[in-house]
């Protein structure tokens, strides 16, 4: 298959990393893979940088536009280069909006008519989607995960339990609701061993936030893959308390390495949460905060306390769902296994 690709390229952003992934797997199932970045941005692999050597040459099989929502829209002019016309992407909350797709008023006609389908990240967004074109065929593929770059790491029982969380800090990702159930789970049970890391990207957080907070620990910097995949393995549990994702990609790389997850169920944490290897977290469907007339899925404050103090003292358990996590991860969400159905989709317009 004669592939382009167009999407930002970077190993910083979810979209950008994402794509670098994404092209590596394609390039390892043989797919003849032509790169037409939307953006750029250093360090990117050399594999990937290589086919920057290559002028765009169509016509294609298929193009993939990897983008935000908005920029899913007006691609007809690649009707002309290509048999078929995918687009992949995500949104944290339901329904999609004109105003999320950049439009001042609902729009004409159907915005992603020039597409053969569209691709969505997890089952929330079927219906999200469903909003604002009721036509264009959608599927629903979670963007994978280079489980090669995060092995599995053997966890014993020890001390401190310590709990993970890794976020960019916004409304979306709810830091203060996670630092609310810090403080109530450590005033309830203080004789535990245990304490909270929150990795953040500057700005973030306020650095008083640790003599606010009990037991908490703050990094915020720019890491490296390796420096993230070093510090997932000193911790026990890894815990979100995000309103929405669209996949919630830290996530998913903990899990790899053997951590269970403290999470609700709703939005793209539905593609991987479960009591069988997590610590599911109830939730409520609310008005977002970050956009009139949406919802998105907020944790319950005492399910989230209840379930850290699970996570904490479960040790064996613990392990267990670790193990599973790590397991379920390399069998479902790997890239290897997005590609295929990848693939599959594409291979219906061809």
């Amino acid at each position: 298959m004669k592939l382009l690709v167009r999407g930002p390229v970077d190993t910083v952003t979810g979209y950008g990393n994402d794509v670098v992934g994404l092209i590596q797997a394609l390039l390892d199932f043989g797919v003849q893979v032509h790169l037409w970045p939307t953006s750029l941005q250093p360090p990117v692999p050399r594999r990937v940088l290589a086919l920057l050597d290559q002028p765009i040459a169509p016509p294609y099989d298929a193009v993939l536009l990897y983008e935000q929502p908005r920029n899913l829209l007006g691609v007809e002019q690649y009707c002309d280069v290509a048999r078929a016309v995918l687009g992949w992407t995500m949104w944290e909350r339901t329904p999609v909006t004109p105003a999320a797709l950049g439009l001042a008023s609902e729009p004409e006609g159907r915005p992603f008519a020039a597409l053969d389908t569209l691709v969505v990240t997890c089952p929330m967004n079927v219906e999200a989607f469903r909003a604002v074109d009721d036509v264009v065929p959608i599927e629903v593929i979670p963007p994978g995960l280079d489980v090669e770059a995060f092995p599995q790491v053997r966890r014993g029982l020890r001390g401190p339990v310590v709990f993970g969380a890794n976020m960019v800090v916004s409304s979306r990702k709810d830091p203060y609701a996670l630092l609310a159930a810090w403080r109530d789970f450590r005033e309830r049970w203080p004789e535990l061993d245990a304490r909270l890391e929150l990795k953040t990207i500057p700005p973030g957080l306020h650095p008083r936030v640790t003599d606010v907070y009990p037991d908490v620990v703050l990094h915020q910097a720019v890491w490296s893959v390796d420096q993230v995949r070093d510090w997932y393995s000193l911790l026990d549990v890894f815990v979100s308390a995000a309103r929405g994702e669209g996949m919630n990609k830290p996530a998913v790389e903990a899990m790899a390495t053997g951590l269970p997850v403290v999470a609700t169920r709703w939005g793209g944490h539905a593609n991987w949460q479960s009591a069988q290897h997590g610590y599911p977290v109830a939730h409520r469907l609310a008005d977002s905060p970050l956009e009139r007339g949406t919802l998105d899925g907020p944790v319950v404050h005492d399910s989230l306390v209840t379930a850290l103090h699970t996570a904490a003292t479960d040790g064996m358990t613990r392990l267990a769902k670790g193990n599973a996590a790590a397991a379920f991860v390399r069998s479902a969400l790997s890239w290897q296994h997005a590609v295929e159905h990848l693939l599959r989709v594409a291979s219906k317009h061809l």
